[in-house]
């Protein structure tokens, strides 16, 4: 809609000097370094971590029995969607 869009255009600049990482920021070099660290133990990898693996399809099936659909496909990723999905998957 035009509003928002106009309020958008006159939004002030943001500070961004306390933020550790966003995907929206460069991310702080502690930030950078930690993620680089634990690569290789990344809990994300299915293969790695079948349980976790497993949790994130029950998560898309309740989702889906919860919006009516007989059939679902997804995932769960790291963005904060995923993680309000979760938080609504745990608290049933």
């Amino acid at each position: 809609n035009r509003k928002v869009q106009t309020d958008m255009q006159r939004a002030a600049p943001q500070e961004f000097d306390r933020v550790l990482s966003s995907m929206c920021t460069v991310p702080h070099p502690d930030a950078r370094a930690a993620a680089e660290r634990f690569l290789a133990v990344n809990p994300g990898d299915p293969a790695t971590y079948a349980d976790v693996s497993e949790l994130e399809a029950q998560a898309v099936a309740t989702l889906g029995e919860l919006t009516g659909l007989d059939e679902v496909v997804g995932d769960v990723d790291g963005d904060a969607g995923s993680d309000a999905d979760g938080v609504g998957a745990a608290h049933g």
